[in-house]
């Protein structure tokens, strides 16, 4: 499967546990990699940094540092050149699965600038949540850009807080990267560590399960459900919704041992 990643890697340290399991995953294809969210000069070294270590040359774009609507803080670009970057692949390629573990705001520029290319277009998003219902990350920096990305027509699956907070990493498995010799392992073990000192929190696998989705089909259970971005950033089941797979059951035991057996190499 050949994937697109939009991703704010750099925050939580779940991107780049998502970046690794893609990364060591035969079954899947990275095409290209999109930036999203504020300061994405400083998440490109962090992803240059990634990709070096792991001695991958996987091509990326720097995209928005702006909502469509709003603004996140002092960041200026704008979602041009990643909506670009996304609408050139997907020409070149229909069957390519677009991969959003962040806010929306560049695939919803790039279905908004070219509505053929969403259009039965498989898409996976760590996105949203299923009552009860809670304001989630990559809707709520961009409620606007969801409601684009909901509503265009593509093949949608998304992986929602209700799942995806049932996932997270004890203390003993942080620890066991720091005694791992490879390259990869210690650059993990690194960013875990910072990721829990600056916020006192064990790392939730939010943007992992999204990938997990992609590679193993017995982790998560789906149901069609209709769905719709309200402002806020809430997604809720409504007769005018989008008819989305969303994800409503999770093998989590079972997702994070696989999870770890590949990313600790």
């Amino acid at each position: 499967m050949r994937i697109l990643l939009d991703t704010d890697i750099g925050g939580d340290v779940d991107d780049a546990l998502a970046l690794a399991l893609v990364l060591h995953s035969p079954e899947l294809e990275l095409a290209g990699i999109t930036l999203v969210y504020e300061d994405n000069q400083w998440r490109a070294g962090l992803l240059r940094d990634m990709l070096s270590t792991y001695g991958r040359e996987i091509p990326f774009v720097l995209g928005a540092e702006q909502p469509l609507t709003g603004r996140w803080g002092a960041g200026s670009l704008g979602p041009e050149a990643a909506a670009d970057f996304i609408i050139q692949g997907c020409e070149q390629d229909p069957d390519l699965v677009i991969v959003g573990i962040g806010p929306l705001t560049n695939i919803a520029a790039a279905f908004k600038a070219k509505p053929s290319i969403a259009a039965g277009r498989r898409v996976c998003l760590m996105a949203g949540d299923l009552p009860p219902n809670q304001a989630e990350w990559n809707i709520k920096c961009d409620p606007k850009a969801a409601a684009i990305v909901y509503g265009s027509g593509a093949n949608l699956s998304v992986i929602g807080l209700n799942v995806t907070e049932r996932c997270y990493l004890t203390q003993e498995d942080v620890d066991l990267f720091g005694k791992l010799e490879s390259a990869e392992a210690r650059l993990l073990s690194e960013m875990l560590g910072r990721f829990m000192d600056r916020f006192n929190i064990l790392p939730i696998l939010h943007d992992p399960l999204a990938i997990g989705s992609l590679i193993w089909d017995d982790v998560l259970v789906f149901e069609k459900r209709r769905l719709k971005v309200e402002t806020g950033g809430f997604t809720v089941e409504a007769p005018d919704g989008a008819e989305i797979s969303a994800a409503v059951s999770v093998k989590a035991e079972l997702f994070k041992e696989r999870l770890l057996r590949r990313i600790r190499l």
